[in-house]
């Protein structure tokens, strides 16, 4: 796989930010920490929505990065872990990933 190859501005000051990154596939989980450590952020990996939700409330993390469908079951947890968060703190930042081609969410 090709290098993803960024271009950060020059003035962007990142550094201490932490993204928090919750991914079941490692092989991608790892490219992802990566391109956030490339970046200059602080990646740290979670395996569930819990363990999500309990940084941004026990440690104030404002940044996160989810696969949207997690597990064998292939739930929702990305979502879950969205709606919980953004009614703990609104102005936290969640990207979203899927693998999945889906019209149906």
């Amino acid at each position: 796989m090709e290098k993803l190859k960024i271009k950060l501005p020059e003035n962007l000051d990142n550094l201490g930010t932490v993204i928090v990154l919750m991914e079941d596939d490692e092989s991608c989980a790892q490219d992802i920490v990566e391109t956030i450590k490339r970046c200059g952020f602080i990646a740290r990996q979670v395996k569930s929505k819990e363990d999500a939700v309990r940084l941004a409330k026990e440690e104030k993390q404002r940044n996160f990065i989810f696969d949207m469908h997690m597990g064998k079951d292939r739930d929702h947890e990305g979502l879950d872990a969205l709606e919980i968060i953004k009614e703990y703190d609104r102005k936290a930042f969640v990207g979203i990933l899927s693998g999945y081609l889906s019209t149906k969410a």
